[in-house]
């Protein structure tokens, strides 16, 4: 079978010239963005994502810092931190007080939360762009699914018929 060497131009006449219609397309986007983003954050349970993953990365980061997370410095009895050892595991000369500990241990959470927030909103507000690209039948067909899932049971599907097997 030979190739036919053929060039499709698609184009589009709808194209936007002027500076206001060009701000009213824009804002409208703007808008719509905003409010997927708004409605995401209110049907997801992001407080708890947000949990789970800060407990997940939480060491990750506080190893760096030279702290601990607020759960691993309670459960070793509020003791030394690993910024208080040398490198060869000997305690040093000094050690930290109690409130000093508990502000490098705040500080290491703090840190955690802000780099939690920040990757799962980036990720929201990623798809509520990607979102406005979608045309509404794809739109349906997502959302309906995910409604089969978290709202009608359909979850239950997934351990009984994985990967659609045997449906």
């Amino acid at each position: 079978m030979a190739a036919t060497r053929r060039m499709i131009v698609l184009t589009n006449d709808a194209v936007i010239h002027d500076k206001e219609t060009l701000r009213s397309a824009f804002g409208s986007v703007v808008k719509a963005i905003w409010s997927d983003f708004k409605t995401t954050n209110q049907a997801t349970a992001g407080k708890a994502m947000k949990l789970g993953a800060g407990i997940a990365v939480g060491g990750a980061v506080a190893r760096p810092m030279e702290s601990l997370t607020p759960l691993q410095w309670i459960l070793r009895g509020f003791g030394p931190l690993p910024a208080e050892f040398t490198k060869s595991g000997a305690i040093q000369v000094f050690e930290f007080t109690t409130l000093e500990r508990a502000l490098l241990v705040t500080k290491a959470a703090a840190a955690k939360f802000v780099l939690v927030t920040i990757a799962y909103e980036g990720g929201v507000l990623i798809g509520s762009a990607i979102n406005q690209t979608l045309s509404e039948s794809t739109k349906d067909a997502i959302g309906g699914t995910i409604n089969e899932i978290v709202n009608e049971s359909g979850w239950k599907l997934l351990f009984t018929h994985p990967f659609g097997i045997g449906m």
